[in-house]
């Protein structure tokens, strides 16, 4: 363990760990993917059956927990990280190779061949997701983010 002339030295050190902590737990990141399915599931896949067109699910689809990834992880201060966990499942057809979180989110209807249909209505999952996070998924958050510093060597209360 280093040793450290002055608190700023310890806390330059702890933000740093915590900071590679989050960047390589993957049971943190697998919490949030687990979340984030739930949520996809009720808000987005309940919501009505399709008629028109094959889902792709856990196979590409926005259920692809293959999908689900932090993809930034940004100091703020010295006491807050932001980090930034998205669905990078891409569409199909005509919509290939553009992503379709936002899109199904917010009811962007200029990508689809037919704009009118249930598919095209906003169907939110990232504001449930972290509030699912926030309250069932607590204190599995918090085991998972001590478990990945006792994991690099720090000694976690």
């Amino acid at each position: 363990m280093p040793t450290f002339r002055n608190l700023k030295d310890l806390e330059r050190f702890a933000n740093a760990q915590i900071l590679q902590s989050i960047s390589v737990n993957l049971a943190l990141e697998n919490l949030f993917a687990e979340a984030m399915y739930d949520v996809i599931w009720t808000n987005v896949y309940s919501v009505y059956e399709p008629i028109e067109y094959e889902r792709r699910e856990e196979d590409g689809g926005l259920l692809d927990e293959r999908n689900m990834r932090f993809t930034e992880h940004i100091p703020i201060s010295s006491k807050l990280i932001s980090s930034l966990f998205e669905n990078l499942a891409e569409g199909k057809d005509t919509m290939e190779g553009q992503y379709i979180s936002e899109m199904i989110e917010k009811g962007i209807k200029e990508p689809y061949n037919n704009p009118d249909g249930i598919w095209a209505e906003p169907r939110p999952f990232t504001s449930d997701t972290t509030r699912y996070l926030n309250t069932a998924k607590n204190s599995e958050l918090l085991q998972a983010f001590k478990a990945g510093l006792i994991r690099q060597g720090l000694k976690v209360r």
